[in-house]
């Protein structure tokens, strides 16, 4: 092995133990892995569209000239993917794509320039949220997708009630199961609702999430799904941090 080879693989062992362990619990996953917010509204008027616009909404709530594989970075997103979902947000008024305009000396600049419309920084204010290794690790079809964004950003407010108690409870885990694990109830009426999805690819959705492993999912009977997260499952190490 090359004195090269050997000093790139010392840099990724000390980036490695920065990140701390290799895999991480989905607790863990709320503080240290990449995620991206997905604005149910959007999500329920372009379906799969709405991980591109989250990908833009990670660089800028604005406008951007960042190219088109640095949004595709942040969405876990193909290219190929990206540019068909780029031209669904803007004829959906989303964003406005304004071509290539040109810098303050007058050239063209490389990239198109993309603008967030003031209907998106409003739909902003309710959302799911995808995290980055779920695109990264995982094949999971777009339905499994929305409704893990649901799931998470459930699971992201009741990480934030914690924090209201003064960390009284010494985990998440122990935070639900003293507080109750109703709060994972997820009807598939509520569900339809907030991501638009028919009710057999909720119903889909459900069930893959669970074969993933990621959810535990019990039937009562009822449209009532409980979804309580798997706490055995293990995530590979992140790449980067929101922190």
């Amino acid at each position: 092995m090359n004195g090269k080879a050997v000093r790139i693989g010392e840099l990724m062992r000390q980036h490695e133990a920065k990140l701390g362990q290799r895999d991480a619990s989905l607790l863990d996953s709320l503080h240290r892995a990449v995620w991206i917010k997905l604005p149910l509204e959007v999500m329920r008027d372009c379906g799969r569209a709405v991980q591109t616009l989250g990908g833009i909404l990670a660089v800028s709530t604005r406008e951007t000239f960042l190219n088109q594989t640095e949004i595709s970075r942040h969405a876990g997103l193909p290219l190929g993917t990206l540019r068909r979902h780029l031209k669904t947000l803007d004829r959906r008024e989303w964003i406005t794509n304004q071509g290539r305009q040109r810098t303050s000396r007058g050239f063209l600049r490389r990239t198109a320039t993309l603008t967030v419309t003031e209907k998106t920084r409003e739909a902003r204010r309710f959302y799911g949220v995808l995290p980055g290794w779920v695109s990264r690790d995982l094949k999971l079809p777009w339905c499994a997708r929305a409704i893990l964004s649901v799931w998470f950003a459930r699971l992201m407010k009741l990480n934030a009630a914690r924090k209201k108690t003064n960390y009284y409870y010494d985990s998440l885990e122990v935070f639900i199961e003293e507080t109750g694990a109703d709060k994972f109830h997820f009807p598939l009426s509520l569900l339809e609702r907030e991501t638009g999805l028919a009710r057999h690819s909720v119903i889909k959705a459900k069930r893959c999430l669970a074969e993933t492993g990621i959810i535990l999912l019990s039937t009562n009977g009822s449209e009532s799904d409980s979804m309580l997260p798997n706490l055995d499952y293990r995530i590979p190490w992140f790449p980067y941090s929101n922190e």
